[in-house]
């Protein structure tokens, strides 16, 4: 049963950090509410940091919301996002995320040698049966083959989901602590953290903490660009605003 979503309001933010010394970050996180309801999400890494990354993820972003505004399937988006960047050599210029978030709840997410997505329901990782997981290989002009995976499933109130780069996984790794880097499971259990703590936390304060913690991972001199993307499915929250005074005076008191 697909759950009334209605009545929720979908808040999505990012946090992003520049590489220490770089000037532009290879990362780009693009957010787009259409006319529809739905709301698009891309997190796009570039390889490597400065100028020509951040032109690249900002034209594979751009390339991927033209796409979707168009109800186009996310597979064929995909196919021309590596058909134009898929690289020469064993590395492509991006990798990237994808996520299309229906009115209804519907969730369908699209990731390309990306960090795996985290979903968290009633502050645990969540391991819903009814999440559908699919991998596609496309085969690309210049006869490469990608892999990307697809999963599908339906939001419920109160869900966290979590997009991040490689940046913030593998922050801290040659310390002392974290020789390894931050892992996967380190950035889960900060985020349970974080909930148990304050419950309604807003996806930009969830965001931020978790760039905040990368960069001191790395003792505050970041070695890569560091980003996060936060979506939070939320009650709404009510706000009446007036502005000048009422039309009838007895209503001075009251307002």
């Amino acid at each position: 049963m697909k759950a009334n979503l209605s009545k929720y309001f979908i808040e999505a933010e990012s946090c992003q950090r520049t590489e220490t010394g770089s000037f532009a970050s290879g990362d780009v996180c693009m957010s787009r509410r259409t006319d529809d309801g739905r709301t698009l999400l891309t997190l796009i890494h570039g390889r490597g940091s400065g100028i020509q990354a951040n032109v690249t993820a900002t034209v594979i972003s751009s390339m991927i919301v033209s796409y979707a505004l168009r109800n186009a399937p996310i597979g064929q988006a995909v196919r021309s996002v590596l058909n134009t960047f898929g690289g020469h050599g064993s590395t492509t210029d991006a990798t990237f995320v994808v996520a299309d978030i229906q009115p209804d709840g519907i969730v369908r997410i699209a990731e390309y040698d990306f960090p795996p997505f985290l979903l968290l329901r009633q502050g645990a990782p969540c391991d819903s049966p009814d999440i559908q997981y699919e991998t596609q290989t496309l085969t690309t002009d210049n006869g490469r083959e990608h892999t990307i995976r697809l999963t599908r499933f339906q939001a419920q109130p109160e869900d966290r989901l979590l997009f991040y780069t490689k940046g913030v996984l593998r922050s801290g790794s040659g310390t002392q602590r974290l020789p390894e880097g931050w892992s996967t499971e380190g950035v889960e259990q900060a985020v349970i953290r974080l909930l148990e703590q304050t419950p309604g936390q807003s996806a930009r304060d969830i965001a931020t903490a978790i760039v905040n913690q990368a960069e001191a991972n790395d003792l505050f001199i970041a070695k890569s660009d560091l980003s996060c993307l936060s979506v939070y499915f939320r009650q709404p929250r009510r706000l009446l605003l007036c502005s000048g005074p009422p039309f009838n005076e007895t209503n001075d008191r009251v307002l």
